[in-house]
């Protein structure tokens, strides 16, 4: 198959720049008198540069790339491209630059997010846009940073959110109790009984304790009984005391006996 138009202009942008612009936009004939690259990098930071001629200028070097991606009116079809071309190139802080001035292009969207998490993840992870399915992968990252920036970030899901429950890490722990403070008790409770008993009973004994009275009353014993071993509010146990099931009442009994010999 004959290589498309567009393919064959980018070959000739690496050989002959002028000549390739020159071709998508006859307008600017005259305007590259030379091929230096501050010309370019001029032409990348231009408002009124049409999308055709981005997407060219995509291939050029990292200087042109950012000044190209530090246009206002850089369109989402130039900065995956910039992200496809230039990421492979470079290593170190030069690329780590390019990622964040990509980040903070106004065309970002939650798809080139997506393509930029494999890479650099604990910069994904900071963008308002982060999708909440990406959050939730992150939230499995080996990477204590990342996953404390997951459970602060407002888009995770409540189900991500309390999978986190007793992260070894105390900086992520807190992070999700605060979390998980700050959001919609009805809400979280639906996420808790989406759960399933076993994991609900697993993951009482870590959570607030705000959640731990949506979950007093649970249809199921263990929970309950997590409950009361783990429990010192007065409010809770006193419910739990007083519950149908004899492993519950003894549980929450200890509890309030250990806590009047403390």
């Amino acid at each position: 198959m004959a290589p498309s138009l567009a393919h064959r202009q980018a070959a000739l942008y690496l050989s002959d720049p002028v000549a390739a612009l020159t071709m998508v936009e006859p307008a600017l004939i005259g305007r590259l008198p030379d091929r230096r690259v501050g010309a370019r990098a001029a032409l990348a930071a231009d408002p009124d540069c049409p999308e055709s001629v981005m997407n060219l200028l995509a291939l050029d070097t990292i200087t042109v790339a950012r000044a190209l991606v530090d246009n206002p009116h850089c369109t989402l079809s130039a900065l995956g491209r910039v992200f496809d071309v230039q990421a492979p190139r470079w290593s170190g802080w030069r690329t780590d630059r390019l990622m964040i001035a990509i980040l903070q292009a106004p065309a970002t969207d939650a798809g080139l997010l997506r393509k930029m998490a494999d890479g650099w993840p604990w910069l994904v992870v900071h963008h308002p846009l982060c999708p909440p399915d990406l959050l939730a992968e992150l939230a499995q990252s080996p990477a204590s940073s990342i996953r404390r920036r997951v459970a602060r970030h407002p888009s995770t899901p409540d189900d991500a959110l309390l999978s986190m429950i007793g992260d070894p890490a105390s900086v992520v722990s807190v992070a999700v109790r605060e979390a998980l403070a700050s959001r919609s008790l009805p809400v979280v409770r639906a996420a808790l009984l989406r759960l399933g008993p076993t994991s609900r009973a697993k993951l009482v004994s870590s959570i607030p304790t705000e959640l731990q009275r949506l979950l007093v009353n649970d249809s199921d014993r263990r929970v309950r009984y997590s409950i009361a071993r783990a429990t010192s509010d007065p409010t809770l146990l006193r419910d739990l005391v007083s519950d149908h099931h004899g492993t519950v009442r003894r549980a929450a009994s200890g509890r309030v006996l250990t806590a009047m010999g403390a």
